[in-house]
């Protein structure tokens, strides 16, 4: 009869997202051409995006040892991803 072996690998994955918005809309009263019925409309925004990320393998995925998923591991490192993004918008 053949033997089975069994191994658990956890891979944690955490990720933060916030974004700040703002926007002002609206009709400007003084600026309005004279073949137009209404005023001029504008809208101002603003927007920041920070977003940043973790990735965390258990030893079984980060070394290869002949124990542990028959040797399959090895292939996951830990890193971090951080993002910034402003912009303003008219």
């Amino acid at each position: 009869m053949a033997g089975y072996a069994q191994a658990l690998a956890l891979l944690q994955m955490k990720y933060e997202q916030s974004i700040l918005q703002a926007f002002v809309d609206g009709p400007v009263e003084a600026i309005q051409l004279p073949t137009a019925n209404s005023p001029l409309a504008l809208s101002l925004g603003y927007e920041k995006r920070d977003e940043q990320g973790i990735t965390t393998p258990d030893e079984c995925l980060k070394l290869a040892p002949a124990r542990c998923q028959g040797g399959a591991g090895g292939n996951l490192a830990v890193y971090r991803r951080w993002f910034r993004r402003q912009r303003t918008l008219l």
